[in-house]
């Protein structure tokens, strides 16, 4: 009866072992994807695309007392993939710069993506073409502002969300005496909102 006994608690002891064994597979694998997903995300963000933004310089020309502007803005994938279903959106002309309204509009838009877009690979350019009408622009002299406000949208391979790069161009111009056209710019506004 004893080596009966006995085999009894060497089995119990091997069930043990078991269980213990079994209980440290289980958390050295739940490690091992933790780990394998951190891996993956930290690749996703140096392999994926970045969209950016830059202003071209206006030209402006006037019609009767109103100056008519034209410049492109230039969205580059500074990025290592594709950047694909890539959407421009004009927010509006404004007479000051407003970042809160331009930041409200990105909120709402991430819930109604547009249904397509172009494919920008890595290093080229897209120029969207952009105008504006300053009206009245030779009753009075001196320098005229116009913002732009903006973002692109673009998807990254992989991932399931939405990325913006938001913007704000002030494009500037000069009406000097007899309404003629003085230095042209635009300045590209640093923003508090970041690309995502």
């Amino acid at each position: 009866m004893t080596a009966e006994w006995a085999q009894v608690g060497v089995g119990i002891f091997g069930l043990l072992g078991l269980a213990f064994t079994i209980h440290f597979a289980r958390n050295a694998w739940k490690e091992a994807q933790a780990t394998n997903k951190q891996t993956r995300d930290q690749f996703a963000v140096e392999r994926r695309a970045w969209c950016s933004v830059e202003p071209s310089d206006p030209s402006v020309h006037f019609e009767g007392r109103n100056a008519i502007g034209q410049a492109e803005i230039v969205v580059r994938n500074v990025g290592q993939s594709p950047a694909l279903r890539v959407d421009f959106f004009q927010l509006g002309w404004t007479a000051k710069a407003d970042e809160k309204n331009l930041a409200d509009a990105i909120d709402r838009a991430r819930t109604d993506p547009p249904p397509a877009g172009m494919t920008i690979f890595p290093g080229q350019t897209y120029n969207y073409p952009v105008s504006w009408i300053y009206n009245n622009a030779t009753d009075e002299y001196g320098p005229k502002l116009s913002f732009l406000q903006g973002w692109v949208s673009y998807w990254v391979a992989g991932d399931t969300r939405r990325h913006f790069t938001p913007f704000i161009v002030m494009y500037r111009f000069d009406v000097n005496e007899g309404a003629r056209l003085g230095g042209a710019g635009a300045n590209l506004f640093r923003l508090s909102l970041s690309a995502d």
